[in-house]
């Protein structure tokens, strides 16, 4: 049993300094593909052209465009990773025609005053 205020999972520790990473594209050979598939890694000769298709930093998982100038957002809070405070942030909708797509939406409650209880 865990005291009130204790977590379950230990707290990460977050810097204010970006700690970046690069979205790579590496090509992949036929021969490679089920090693690499099962090892979820690549091993790759010096002459293999790697590409980098974005930088971000690990901590906040924001654009180094986005935050090269201001410090890791992580170190504070993770509110940015969540869409702001509750009640401010963005509701989900589909952004689609669903229609066309057939997409399976629950049931609106029908409108009008409220069924009165039997019994």
């Amino acid at each position: 049993m865990h005291a009130l205020g204790e977590g379950i999972l230990p707290q990460a520790d977050f810097s204010v300094t970006h700690v970046w990473l690069g979205a790579a594209t590496v090509a992949i050979s036929p021969r490679q593909i089920r090693r690499v598939f099962l090892r979820q890694s690549v091993r790759v000769s010096r002459d293999t052209r790697i590409d980098i298709e974005e930088l971000y930093c690990r901590q906040c998982r924001r654009t180094y465009n986005d935050v090269k100038d201001q410090p890791c957002e992580a170190a504070a809070s993770n509110e940015h990773l969540r869409g702001g405070p509750i009640g401010v942030r963005a509701k989900r909708t589909h952004k689609h025609n669903c229609e066309m797509l057939g997409c399976v939406l629950p049931a609106q409650p029908a409108e009008g005053p409220p069924l009165a209880a039997t019994g």
